[in-house]
């Protein structure tokens, strides 16, 4: 479960220097592990690091993946069904009976445009709409 949309952050003017170099170190490393990992099928879960950034940035990682080679369905299956499997859990992750499943709508396609998970209109959760914004009627 990478967190990849980190390197394509400045990182703040106050950042130690020791923090710098390793960052400046790792990333190139970084790189070249998630691309090796996407072209050899390992299955990864979109995620955050969410310790070192805000929970809602997890949204960048669905383009980050993307720019890095990742197809856009494969990006959208690793914060569903890829991450089930990587929970070890079968009841979610999949929108049908029986299924645990919490839903959101994007105001296009984001097979077409990744970024448009960035901007997520619709928001079903537990049965309840949540969040509705500019989609439907």
């Amino acid at each position: 479960m990478p967190t990849i949309h980190l390197n394509d952050i400045p990182l703040p003017p106050e950042t130690p220097e020791w923090t710098v170099k390793k960052s400046e170190f790792l990333a190139p490393h970084i790189e070249k592990s998630f691309r090796m990992a996407v072209e050899q099928g390992v299955n990864i879960a979109l995620g955050s690091d969410a310790g070192v950034m805000a929970h809602r940035d997890a949204r960048l990682e669905f383009y980050a993946m993307v720019k890095r080679g990742m197809p856009e369905l494969q990006a959208l299956q690793s914060s569903t069904i890829d991450a089930a499997k990587l929970l070890g859990v079968d009841d979610r992750g999949q929108l049908k009976a029986g299924m645990l499943a919490d839903i959101i709508a994007v105001s296009g396609n984001p097979l077409e445009d990744i970024r448009l998970m960035e901007d997520v209109a619709f928001v079903m959760k537990g049965g309840e709409v949540v969040k509705s914004s500019g989609i439907g009627g």
